[in-house]
C-alpha cells in the first residue's frame, strides 16, 4: 500500500520508501566513519537513520533500516572490522540498547507522524467545513439578496449605543438611491432621503419607539435626488440585553411604490366612473373628476382645457389646486391663454391626440406659460385628450412641484380615463338626441291619439249642437204661433244656452292635451282623472264598456305636468277599452281606482279582457313591442319616460280573476308633504 509522505498529499512509492531506508543507513555509514574517526562515537548517526527513516517512510522501512543498522554495526564498527564476527556479550548489550533505542525513537517519530496526520486531515476536514459552510452562507446571502430583490425588501440593524448603522443591505441601498460601494450609511443619509413632508413624522416616530423600545410600523414616502418618490413601509424591532436596556434596533424596509401606484389608479379609474354615473352633465362632473385625480394621483395643479369651434382654439373652463398651495399668477395666466393647435401642451396633445409627460417644463421650448411656471414651482406636466368618435373634445392637464420621469402605465391609464370622458359625453348627447325624439314620438303620439278620439268627441259636440237647433226651430214655432208663446220661447231659449255650454265644455277639454309644456305644477290627480273620462266616454259607450271609479278622498296634490299625466291616463283608459273588444258586452268593465301611498298617489286602471299572455307583462312598456296588429309599440314605452321623469314608477301586473291592471304613483307635491 502506498504511504502519504507527511509534506506531501501524493502517496509515497514502495520502492521509494525502503530506499529511504537503505540510503539513510548508507549516509549514517558515512557520517558514523567520520565520527568515529573525530569523535570516536558509533551510535548516533545510526539513530538519526532509523528516526529518518521512520519518519518519511514509515514503520516497515524504520525495521528495515534497523536491521541494516545493526549489520552495519557488527560488519564495519565492531572488532575485527569489516567481517560479521561472533558478538560478545558487551557488544551484545550495547547493540541492544542501540536496538531499543532505535525503535524508540521509530516508536516516537511513528506516533509524532500520526498525530501530524490526523491533525492535517482535521484541518483539511476542517477547511472543507469551512468552505462547505462558507459556500452554503454566500448561497443564502445570495437567495436573500434575490428574495428581497422581488419583495423589494431590504434589511438594516443599527447600534444604540455607538448611534452607528451595523447592517445594509442590498436593497436597502437600491430603495433610498444609496451607493453600496461606499461604506455603510448612517442614519442622516437615511433621513435625507425621506420626503421633506414625512421627515418630522418619521423622526418623531422613530424617536418615540427607540425610548419606549417597542415594535414599531409606518409608511412614508422616499424623495431621491432625480425626482421620484417612493412609497416605503417600514417595521422596526428593539433587541434588548438582560437587563433590558436597548442594544440594537433592526429592522426592515418594502418598497410598496407599484402596489401603491396600481391602487392609486385603481381607485381614480374606479372614482371617475363613479363621478361620470352619478353626474347629469359634464359642467357638473368635471370639477370633481380634476379634484379626485389630482388628489388620488399626487398632483398640485389642474385644468380642464374646452374647444372652442369658433374660434378654433382651446380655452380653460376648469382650474383645481390642493388647499395647502396658492397659484394666482399661473391661475390667472392660464384662463387668458389660449391655444391653437400645436402649441403649448394642450395644443400638443389636441394636435396629436396622445397624452403626453413632460419631466421639467422650465426646459421646454413650447411651453408659453414656462416663466410663470417657473416662478410658482410648477414643473413637470402631463395631460390627455378627451376624445368621442375620433374628435378632441377637450384637454385635461396636470401639474406637479416635483420633477417626475415618464411613466408609460399613467399615460395609459390617462388615456383610459380620457375616453371614459368621451364615452360620456357622447352618451350624454346619444340621451339628449333621444329624449328629444320621445318628446316628439309623445306629441305624435297625443296627435294620434286625439285622432282616435276625433269621432266620438264630434259626436259629443254633435249632440248639444243638434239639440240647440231643435230648441230654435221650437222657439220660432212659438214665436209665429197666434198669439206668440213667449214662455215656452224663453225655456227654448234657455235650453239653447244649456247645450251650448256642455258644448263649450267638450271643446274645452281637448286643447290641453294636443300641447306639451313641461311643468311642475300642482296636480288633483281626481279631478284629471275625471277629465279624462268624460273625454272617453263615448269611446267607452261605443264598446259597451262600464265605466266604474273608485277615487280616493283626501288625496295630497301631486307634482308634475298636468297634461302629460292626463296623457298616460288617455293612453292606459284607451288601451284598455280596446283589449275588452273580443269579450262579451256583459264582461267589459273598466275600473278607475286612486290611492295614498307613502311614495305618493297611486292611480290603477284594471280591466275585464283576456289580460297578458304569460311573460308579457314583463315587456308591455319596451320599445315597438305591442300586442295589437297595427300598434307601433311607442304608447306605453312613453308612458313609462312620462312617469319616470317625474320621478315615479309605471307597472303592470295580471287583474283578479281576469284580465290586466296597469297603474303608477305619481310622487305628492313638496308643499303637501311638508
Amino acid at each position: 500500500m502506498a504511504h502519504r509522505e507527511p509534506s506531501s498529499p501524493i502517496p509515497m512509492p514502495t520502492i521509494l520508501r525502503y530506499g529511504i531506508a537503505v540510503l539513510a543507513v548508507a549516509i549514517a555509514i558515512g557520517l558514523g566513519f567520520f565520527v568515529l574517526r573525530h569523535f570516536e562515537a558509533i551510535l548516533t548517526p545510526f539513530l538519526f537513520a532509523v528516526a529518518a527513516t521512520v519518519w518519511y517512510a514509515g514503520t516497515g522501512p524504520g525495521v528495515l533500516a534497523i536491521v541494516l543498522s545493526v549489520l552495519s554495526l557488527n560488519y564495519f564498527f565492531l572488532r575485527p572490522v569489516f567481517s560479521f564476527s561472533p558478538i560478545s556479550y558487551a557488544d551484545l548489550v550495547y547493540l541492544t540498547f542501540c536496538i531499543f533505542c532505535a525503535l524508540a525513537v521509530g516508536w516516537v517519530s511513528a506516533v509524532r507522524r500520526r498525530a501530524e496526520q490526523e491533525l492535517r486531515e482535521a484541518r483539511e476536514e476542517l477547511e472543507a467545513k469551512v468552505v462547505e459552510r462558507t459556500a452554503n452562507l454566500q448561497r443564502s446571502e445570495r437567495y436573500l439578496a434575490e428574495t428581497q430583490k422581488l419583495t423589494h425588501t431590504g434589511s438594516w440593524a443599527w447600534d444604540a449605543r455607538s448611534q452607528k448603522v451595523l447592517y445594509c443591505s442590498e436593497e436597502m441601498f437600491r430603495i433610498f438611491g444609496l451607493d453600496p460601494q461606499e461604506h455603510l450609511p448612517t442614519r442622516k443619509n437615511f433621513r435625507q432621503r425621506v420626503h421633506p413632508e414625512d421627515r418630522n413624522r418619521v423622526d418623531e416616530r422613530f424617536a418615540r419607539v427607540v425610548n419606549e423600545r417597542v415594535d414599531s410600523f409606518d409608511e412614508y414616502r422616499v424623495l431621491l435626488p432625480d425626482g421620484t418618490v417612493k412609497h416605503v413601509n417600514s417595521s422596526g424591532h428593539p433587541v434588548l440585553d438582560g437587563n433590558g436596556a436597548l442594544i440594537e434596533f433592526i429592522g426592515t424596509a418594502t418598497d410598496v411604490t407599484e402596489r401603491k401606484r396600481l391602487e392609486e389608479r385603481l381607485r381614480v379609474q374606479h372614482t371617475v366612473a363613479q363621478i361620470l354615473a352619478e353626474a347629469a352633465t359634464i359642467e357638473e362632473a368635471t370639477p370633481r373628476i380634476l379634484r379626485a385625480m389630482g388628489e388620488c394621483l399626487g398632483w398640485d395643479v389642474g385644468a380642464l382645457w374646452r374647444v372652442d369651434r369658433a374660434a378654433e382654439a382651446l380655452r380653460c373652463v376648469e382650474l383645481w389646486h390642493r388647499a395647502s398651495i396658492e397659484v394666482p399668477e399661473f391661475e390667472r395666466a392660464s384662463r387668458e391663454f389660449t391655444f391653437v393647435a400645436g402649441l403649448g401642451l394642450p395644443g400638443r396633445v389636441w394636435s396629436s391626440l396622445e397624452p403626453e409627460y413632460i419631466p421639467d417644463v422650465v426646459p421646454d421650448e413650447n411651453f408659453p406659460r414656462v416663466s410663470i411656471a417657473e416662478r410658482e414651482g410648477l414643473h413637470a406636466p402631463s395631460a390627455f385628450p378627451s376624445c368621442s368618435g375620433g374628435e378632441v373634445l377637450g384637454v385635461i392637464e396636470f401639474f406637479s412641484r416635483e420633477i417626475r420621469q415618464p411613466d408609460q402605465e399613467l399615460l395609459n391609464m390617462l388615456v383610459t380615463i380620457g375616453s371614459q370622458i368621451g364615452q360620456y359625453i357622447e352618451r350624454k348627447r346619444a340621451e339628449e338626441a333621444f329624449r328629444k325624439v320621445q318628446m316628439q314620438l309623445a306629441h305624435a303620439n297625443r296627435v294620434a291619439t286625439m285622432g282616435q278620439l276625433s269621432a266620438s268627441i264630434a259626436n259629443e259636440v254633435k249632440q248639444p249642437i243638434t239639440a240647440a237647433v231643435t230648441y230654435a226651430l221650437a222657439a220660432r214655432r212659438w214665436l209665429n204661433a197666434e198669439p206668440p208663446n213667449f214662455r215656452e220661447v224663453d225655456d227654448a231659449l234657455a235650453l239653447i244656452v244649456k247645450e251650448g255650454k256642455r258644448a263649450g265644455e267638450v271643446v274645452g277639454r281637448t286643447p290641453p292635451l294636443i300641447k306639451a309644456p313641461a311643468r311642475k305644477d300642482v296636480v288633483a290627480i281626481n279631478d284629471a282623472i275625471l277629465e279624462v273620462i268624460a273625454l272617453t266616454r263615448e269611446e267607452a259607450a261605443n264598446f259597451s264598456v262600464s265605466v266604474r271609479t273608485q277615487l280616493a278622498d283626501g288625496l295630497p296634490p301631486v307634482q308634475g305636468d298636468r297634461v302629460q299625466l292626463q296623457q298616460v291616463l288617455l293612453n292606459l283608459i284607451i288601451n284598455a277599452i280596446e283589449a275588452m273588444r273580443d269579450v262579451g258586452e256583459e264582461e267589459r268593465e273598466l275600473l278607475i281606482s286612486t290611492g295614498n301611498e307613502p311614495d305618493g298617489v297611486s292611480v290603477e286602471v284594471r280591466d275585464s279582457g283576456p289580460g297578458f299572455a304569460p311573460g308579457a307583462h314583463e315587456r308591455v312598456f319596451e320599445a315597438f313591442y305591442t300586442t295589437k296588429p297595427g300598434g307601433l309599440g311607442m304608447g306605453l314605452s312613453i308612458c313609462r319616460s312620462i312617469i319616470e321623469a317625474h320621478g315615479g314608477r309605471l307597472w303592470a301586473s295580471p287583474n283578479v280573476p281576469r284580465g290586466a291592471i296597469l297603474g303608477f304613483i305619481a310622487p305628492a307635491h313638496p308643499a303637501a308633504v311638508s
